[in-house]
């Protein structure tokens, strides 16, 4: 995600917290830029979801079979859903953040 990846060029880690939140850590030299960093928090906060579902993609796991269909096959959200492909395909591609194997 672009938001996270120039937060990170302006010196924060970002990071999700055990509870489940995003956790900023400020590791950069001196003090923050607020004319910098403060659009990126602006934006950060309203795109707050998004950015939680970005950094779960990658220790997402799907479930074994829909309890529904029985399928396999599992999608992703950008808003942090996991989703059965069979009872609920996406409208549109852009809101798939992964698919199962």
């Amino acid at each position: 995600m672009l938001l996270i990846d120039q937060l990170k060029e302006a010196g924060y880690d970002v990071a999700l917290s055990s509870n489940g939140n995003l956790k900023l850590t400020w590791t950069g030299d001196g003090e923050p830029k607020p004319a910098r960093v403060k659009p990126l928090l602006e934006q950060l906060s309203k795109n707050k979801a998004r950015a939680l579902a970005w950094l779960m993609k990658d220790t997402w796991r799907p479930p074994k079979r829909c309890q529904c269909c029985k399928d396999n096959r599992f999608w992703f959200s950008v808003y942090g859903a996991t989703v059965c492909e069979v009872c609920h395909p996406p409208a549109v591609e852009r809101l798939v953040l992964s698919r199962s194997p």
